[in-house]
């Protein structure tokens, strides 16, 4: 799986799951939408996860812009945000990031 901001791949059974869109890997909606399905994809066919940033950045949090955006606009990127990061809590692998 290769999306614009999360690339995955499949090494010895572990999913590593490397966080870059090119700048300070700000979570917003697409690149939490992309993290969730590459947590989906690893929970099918991996053994653990190795959540990664690319060389240099791990992620600068929410995306400003978005939260500047609106009251519904940031209340939808928490929300998603939320349950996105609940859900790699929650994930049934060890995790590493």
């Amino acid at each position: 799986m290769n999306a614009d901001f999360v690339h995955y791949h499949l090494e010895s059974g572990v999913a590593v799951i490397t966080l870059d869109d090119g700048k300070v890997n700000a979570l917003g909606t697409k690149l939490l939408a992309e993290l969730d399905a590459a947590l989906t994809r690893a929970e099918g066919e991996a053994r653990a996860v190795v959540l990664a940033g690319r060389p240099g950045r791990f992620s600068a949090g929410f995306d400003l812009s978005v939260i500047m955006g609106g009251l519904d606009a940031a209340r939808d990127l928490f929300r998603t945000g939320g349950q996105v990061m609940m859900r790699l809590y929650g994930c049934p692998l060890p995790t590493v990031a």
